[in-house]
């Protein structure tokens, strides 16, 4: 097996174990905490922790050093370990830095983020993160020593990331919930960022990469910092503007029912979830593989990956927006997860739910803009799908209540895919696709206004689709070719072993 081969896997196999540690926790912590004070304060904490250390390490300076240190090993190692030793030394002080304004700016940063909560939440919020702002140095530093190792073929870090953090939520949740002690909450996901940042640090040591720096990797960790920050300046409005979002989401459903800050977190775990699951084959089927093909062929392929989400991300949309009741009952209805605490969460899903496929195309086309150094469009794109996202959630929650919040990244999905359709000349392409599967669009709808059972919406829809997809000529071509193409992907990769 290659080298792009064994990573994939790992990071596949790493994620999808993720998200089912993931879900678990949010099933403990629903019935544990439901929607209340304690559920909305911690998840406030996490958004005034995450976002400053997305900004600073994930956005910003990492996503500059990823490419640049690969391209130094090849050049001269002993000056790429140099400059790592250097840059970790400098971004942990930045870091520190960071968790120190957090931590004596978080009452007002907390009131910022959600002004609309009750005292309580405020009071848990601000509590929390206390001890969560703690968590910035070491999610930046195992960002970049994660980095380095996948670089140097090693992606157990990375692969493993979202795991270890699930199970000290997890952890922290059973140990809250036992002592009756709300801080564990924090201190379990404290716990897993340690030893996180402490199996890099293992790894990095062992394969003898990093080592106490001196006076010359500090210059050169310093002037890779200043280069980065310089080399990724253009494109500062973009990674702003996504963390922007995230906050105002925060903003705009502090504003709406109680609870409604805590529901969006247990929404998203299931869409993101299914998101997931479905993106996997994405990459089997060549995503990554485009930026070395030539004109047509890459024409042919972006064409071909377009058909292949729109035919199977509709269909798992409308199963979920039809499901989304049962599926939220099913999951998290026990313990503190109340009747409303339901509602809402489920109102956020079926949001969700309705522009699943537009969120997983738009990436999927931004990332083929991407491979062909097309970043001004996607700059342009995202930047829209953005705005309208922010539009949807402010001016819906008032008007239409909590399903505006998840209407929101539902219209982000729809105007980024819009945007990158156009710019890669596929706009008619994915209207025919939109018009070949009216039919069975139109039959969830009709099914989801007239409030069958359950299982019932499920087998309707189930045949609807299936029926559109095997009667449309251009849609049956589209499962042929992901079924041809997925096949030969496998006998491609026996061949090789």
């Amino acid at each position: 097996m290659s080298r792009f081969a064994r990573g994939f896997l790992v990071l596949a196999v790493g994620s999808l174990l993720g998200k089912v540690v993931a879900l678990l926790r949010e099933v403990v912590f629903a019935g544990a905490f439901g929607t209340g004070a304690i559920a909305s304060g911690f998840r406030v904490a996490q958004t005034a922790t995450i976002v400053p250390a997305n900004l600073v390490s994930g956005d910003l300076l990492s996503a500059a050093f990823a490419p640049s240190y690969a391209r130094e090993i090849k050049v001269n190692a002993a000056r790429a370990q140099s400059m790592l030793r250097g840059y970790i030394l400098w971004i942990a002080v930045i870091l520190i830095g960071v968790a120190f304004a957090v931590y004596f700016a978080r009452t007002p940063l907390v009131e910022l983020i959600v002004p609309g909560v009750d005292a309580a939440t405020t009071e848990q919020a601000t509590m929390l993160l206390g001890l969560l702002c703690w968590v910035i140095p070491l999610y930046g530093l195992s960002a970049v020593q994660a980095y380095a190792l996948g670089a140097h073929g090693n992606y157990f870090p990375t692969s493993s990331r979202q795991m270890i953090q699930s199970f000290g939520l997890l952890l922290g949740t059973i140990l809250a919930v036992f002592t009756s002690w709300v801080p564990w909450l924090a201190i379990g996901l404290l716990m897993a960022w340690v030893v996180n940042a402490g199996i890099c640090w293992v790894l990095l040591l062992r394969g003898r990469l990093v080592g106490l720096p001196d006076a010359c990797d500090l210059r050169e960790g310093w002037r890779f910092v200043v280069d980065g920050a310089k080399g990724i300046a253009p494109l500062f409005m973009l990674p702003v503007a996504l963390q922007l979002s995230i906050v105002l989401e925060r903003v705009f459903a502090s504003f709406g029912d109680p609870g409604l800050v805590a529901a969006v977190d247990y929404a998203r775990t299931v869409s993101e979830s299914v998101m997931s699951v479905v993106a996997v084959p994405l990459g089997i089927l060549g995503l990554t593989q485009l930026s070395a093909l030539g004109r047509r062929d890459y024409r042919r392929q972006v064409s071909r990956m377009n058909d292949a989400i729109m035919v199977l991300m509709l269909p798992v949309s409308a199963i979920l927006a039809v499901s989304s009741g049962s599926i939220i009952h099913l999951l998290y209805r026990r313990g503190e997860f109340g009747p409303e605490a339901e509602l809402l969460t489920t109102n956020v899903l079926l949001g969700l739910s309705l522009g699943l496929a537009f969120q997983v195309l738009g990436y999927s086309l931004s990332r083929a803009l991407t491979a062909v150094g097309r970043n001004r469009a996607v700059l342009l794109c995202t930047l829209l799908a953005i705005v309208s996202q922010v539009l949807v959630q402010w001016l819906g929650v008032s008007l239409v209540g909590p399903i505006a919040i998840g209407l929101g990244p539902s219209a982000y999905g729809f105007v980024l895919t819009l945007g990158t359709a156009f710019a890669l000349g596929l706009e008619r392409r994915v209207a025919r696709q939109l018009l070949a599967t009216s039919p069975a669009i139109a039959v969830t709808v009709l099914l989801a206004l007239a409030n069958l059972e359950v299982l019932w919406d499920l087998a309707y829809v189930g045949l609807g689709w299936v029926a559109n997809l095997l009667l449309v000529p251009s849609l049956r071509a589209s499962l042929r070719n992901i079924v041809r193409s997925a096949f030969l992907s496998v006998l491609l990769r026996r061949s090789k072993e």
